[in-house]
């Protein structure tokens, strides 16, 4: 995998979502109807596991509650689906402006799963980080 195709991927999938919203606001969608609480339920486990290799930070209920009173002052009086409705309106803006620009342009051909991925030994996984496998 290129130096080009890690930036296609993040320029045309979370990049996008980056602009429009902040990640607190985003982990508040990505909760779903339960929002930030919900969330922290479900993922904090896992993503905290990831972070053991930046020494030793915990997320404590204290933080957590920090952190969840901040996104709901953030979200004010607006539900999931209006603020859900908002990143989307603006990423679909941002798809059409961008799809005026050629170098900028979506990749069209995905690789196919018997196709060796660009940069790696055959024998290597290239899946992502969340085992599925690269789209372009």
């Amino acid at each position: 995998m290129s130096a080009a195709d890690v930036d296609t991927a993040l320029s045309w999938g979370p990049g996008l979502r980056w602009g429009v919203m902040g990640n607190m606001m985003l982990n508040h969608l990505g909760g779903g109807a339960g929002g930030i609480e919900h969330f922290f339920q479900q993922f904090a486990g896992p993503m905290t596991s990831s972070w053991k290799t930046l020494g030793t930070p915990v997320l404590t209920p204290e933080i957590q509650k920090k952190l969840v009173d901040s996104v709901h002052a953030e979200v004010g009086s607006r539900s999931i689906e209006e603020v859900e409705a908002e990143r989307d309106e603006i990423l679909l803006g941002l798809l059409e402006l961008r799809a005026k620009r050629p170098k900028t342009s979506l990749p069209t051909r995905a690789r196919s799963s018997s196709e060796p991925c660009d940069g790696f030994d055959s024998s290597q996984d290239c899946n992502d980080l969340f085992g599925a496998p690269p789209s372009f």
